[in-house]
C-alpha cells in the first residue's frame, strides 16, 4: 500500500503505525471523506495494467532454486524466497550475476554470506582445539611413559641393592667363621705349647675374648666400605 494512504489516528497512537486499515466508525471523518482527514482508498488511485506486478519498473519473479532462475521468462529482477537456505542463496546470486538479473532482497544474500563466514571460523577453531587436544594427549602419554620408566629403574636399583647387601652379609659371615676357626685353632695350639711357661695369674680366656672383639671390629669396617662403594656405583 502506498504511503499516501495512512490509517486513522496514526499520529495520535504510535502502536497503530502507518499501515492502512479501512475506517468503520460511525463518526469517522476519514470514512465520510471530510476534508483534511486523509485519503480513502478507491478505484481511481489504481496503477496501470502495464505497470502492475512491477517494482521500480522491473518485471519480478519469485525463485526457490537455480532451476527456477533458469526458467524465468521476461523477468529482469528476482526475489529469493524466505525458505531458501544460505548455500543455495549464494548459488542463486552467482547464477543471477551471470544472467544479469537483479536480486531485490539483497539483505538475505548478505545474511547468508555472514552466516557461512561464521561457520567457517567455527570449523577452523574446532580443528585447532582438536589439534591441541591431540598434542596434550601425546605429551601426557610421553610423561606417563617416562614416569613408568623411572619407577621401573627405581625398583631395579632397590632390588640390586638388596641383593648386594645379602651377598656382602653372606661373605662377611663366611669370612668371620673362617677367621674364628683359624684363630681358635691357633690359640689352642699356642695354649698347648705354653702350658708350662705361663705364670699362675695369666688368664687365657680373657685374651681370647679380646682378640675376638678386634676381629669383629675389622669385619664391620670392611662391610661398611663395601656397602658405600656399591651405593656410589648404583647412583652413578
Amino acid at each position: 500500500m502506498s504511503k499516501n494512504f495512512k490509517r486513522q489516528d496514526y499520529f495520535r497512537y504510535k502502536r497503530l503505525g502507518k499501515k492502512w486499515r479501512k475506517p468503520v466508525g460511525l463518526q469517522s471523518k476519514l470514512r465520510i471523506r471530510k476534508g483534511g482527514s486523509g485519503r480513502l482508498v478507491s478505484i481511481g488511485f489504481g496503477t496501470k495494467k502495464t505497470d502492475k506486478n512491477k517494482i521500480a519498473g522491473a518485471n519480478v519473479a519469485w525463485v526457490h532454486n537455480v532451476k527456477d532462475l533458469e526458467n524465468v521468462d521476461n523477468a529482469t529482477a528476482v526475489f529469493i524466497a524466505s525458505g531458501v537456505g544460505s548455500k543455495s542463496v549464494l548459488k542463486i546470486t552467482e547464477k543471477a550475476k551471470e544472467m544479469n538479473i537483479r536480486i531485490m532482497n539483497m539483505k538475505k544474500v548478505k545474511r547468508a554470506k555472514n552466516l557461512l563466514k561464521s561457520l567457517e571460523k567455527k570449523k577452523k577453531e574446532g580443528k585447532k582445539k582438536e589439534e591441541k587436544k591431540e598434542e596434550k594427549k601425546t605429551e601426557h602419554k610421553e610423561e606417563h611413559k617416562e614416569e613408568h620408566k623411572k619407577e621401573e629403574h627405581k625398583e631395579v636399583t632397590t632390588e640390586q641393592k638388596a641383593e648386594t647387601t645379602k651377598e656382602i652379609k653372606a661373605e662377611a659371615t663366611t669370612e668371620k667363621e673362617i677367621k674364628a676357626e683359624e684363630k681358635h685353632e691357633h690359640l689352642h695350639g699356642h695354649d698347648h705349647d705354653q702350658e708350662h711357661t705361663q705364670p699362675k695369674d695369666h688368664n687365657p680366656e680373657h685374651e681370647h675374648a679380646h682378640e675376638h672383639k678386634e676381629v669383629k671390629a675389622e669385619q664391620k669396617a670392611e662391610t661398611t666400605k663395601k656397602v658405600k662403594a656399591e651405593g656410589d656405583e648404583s647412583s652413578n
